[in-house]
């Protein structure tokens, strides 16, 4: 469903006079698999399917010869609707009234048998690793007992003891690493250790180019990757709504689209957007360009392309891009652009463009205080040249290949522990930058 949503959110993009009643529709989208999923339409005279011929027979409610104003609960197959919605909320008390009354409820229906179980029990197997991937781990062993009630609660399955440790047997058959102890048993491996995940989740939490919405969406899906006991513990320590985030909804209709460019050597058109005084976005030119590599740098995505007009590479943030669509003519291709004839050179780009300036590098000499010089490594990487400075033993010289323009950024940054000596024409533009700065607190 939420690639679907996804689409619909793309189209709101490019066809903004659409956008409300798009939205309106996106807002509105249920996933009808849930309760399928759940298996509360199961009916065994129908083999197993799930038939909503079953669950909702009152298709002709004005038949004298169907009487359900008698019932609780339920009386059309409206209400039987309104109650499976809400059945997945529902507390386990709840749950089993709502459950008595669809059971009279299909009494009174023609053709139907009475439900002894929502779903049966051949589907236990499954059902007891599900159980044991939700509810437990080394410090949350379940008994046998706690499983036959998982399975009743949750499923309406009821089974022997004696099945529920054949079952778990079976599952450590077929590889499923679950380990027994006196305490109850446990689901051991998983694909994901808890540790692992939180870094996931950070990185999502960390992207900026994510929107909250989505950084929502596939925390949740990380987190069902995990326990209950995960998912509680996570809920008290992040907040999505309290990062820095974009209000780009259409970042993820766009990948999808470079990802196409990209595969198929194909251009893309799109709006380059600028933030305005409101904190919206607002147009600031219309790029056709070869699209080449999504690159995250600095918590940011970028696209990576050639601009036939500017005749150079250009790194385009992603979440400042709007109104994309794929073009007809073939992209440039990468080898015949200078600097490029051998690909692209990853670890040779990022030490290069800190700030993602696609002037050509050249080789740059500072320097700087000795005590800054891991965030020098931070940001340029190893492969530079740093050696004592002579004429102060509390500084290094270094030499590094980059971007001017984005030296010039990252030097006014670091002024107070940087002064970069060459080439001459950079000092100059830094020095000017710095008079200029100065003037605006005289």
């Amino acid at each position: 469903m939420g690639f679907e949503k996804g689409r619909i959110r793309g189209l709101a993009e490019l066809y903004p006079d659409l956008r409300e009643h798009l939205m309106n529709i996106h807002d509105h989208i249920q996933d009808l698999m849930i309760p399928f999923q759940k298996k509360w339409y199961y009916c065994r005279a129908m083999q197993g399917s799930y038939s909503i011929k079953y669950v909702l027979p009152a298709l002709f409610p004005d038949d004298p010869t169907l009487d359900y104003h008698n019932l609780d609960g339920v009386h059309n197959g409206g209400e039987v609707s309104e109650m499976f919605a809400k059945m997945a909320t529902m507390q386990p008390k709840e749950l089993e009234t709502a459950r008595g009354q669809l059971l009279k409820y299909q009494d009174i229906h023609k053709g139907a048998e009475p439900m002894e179980s929502f779903e049966p029990k051949k589907l236990a197997l499954i059902r007891i690793w599900q159980i044991l991937k939700e509810y437990s781990d080394y410090d949350h062993p379940l008994t046998q007992d706690d499983i036959a009630q998982h399975l009743e609660n949750d499923y309406g399955i009821v089974i022997e003891r004696k099945a529920i440790s054949r079952n778990i047997s079976l599952l450590k058959e077929a590889g499923i690493d679950i380990e027994s102890r006196r305490a109850g048993s446990y689901l051991e491996g998983r694909d994901f250790e808890d540790s692992e995940l939180k870094l996931l989740i950070d990185g999502v939490l960390c992207s900026k180019h994510i929107t909250a919405k989505h950084s929502k969406d596939l925390i949740d899906r990380l987190c069902g990757l995990s326990n209950k006991y995960f998912r509680s513990h996570v809920k008290n320590i992040y907040s999505v709504n309290d990062w820095s985030k974009t209000d780009n909804q259409a970042l993820f209709f766009n990948i999808e689209l470079i990802d196409t460019a990209i595969d198929q050597k194909l251009r893309v058109a799109y709006d380059y957007n600028k933030i305005g005084i409101d904190k919206k976005l607002h147009k600031s030119s219309y790029q056709v360009v070869s699209p080449y590599q999504l690159i995250l740098h600095n918590q940011r995505y970028y696209l990576m392309a050639y601009s036939e007009y500017w005749g150079n590479m250009v790194f385009h943030r992603l979440d400042r891009i709007t109104n994309m669509k794929l073009m007809e003519e073939k992209a440039t291709d990468l080898q015949t652009i200078p600097g490029y004839k051998n690909g692209i050179d990853y670890k040779k780009l990022s030490s290069a463009m800190p700030y993602m300036y696609s002037d050509e590098p050249e080789r740059i000499d500072f320097v700087a205080d000795a005590g800054i010089v891991d965030q020098i490594v931070d940001w340029f990487g190893n492969d530079i040249r740093i050696a004592p400075n002579s004429e102060n033993e509390n500084q290094v010289k270094v030499s590094v290949v980059a971007s001017p323009n984005a030296m010039e950024h990252w030097a006014m940054q670091y002024a107070n522990y940087v002064e970069v000596l060459s080439p001459d024409c950079l000092r100059e533009r830094i020095r000017n930058s710095l008079l200029s700065g100065l003037k605006k607190y005289n």
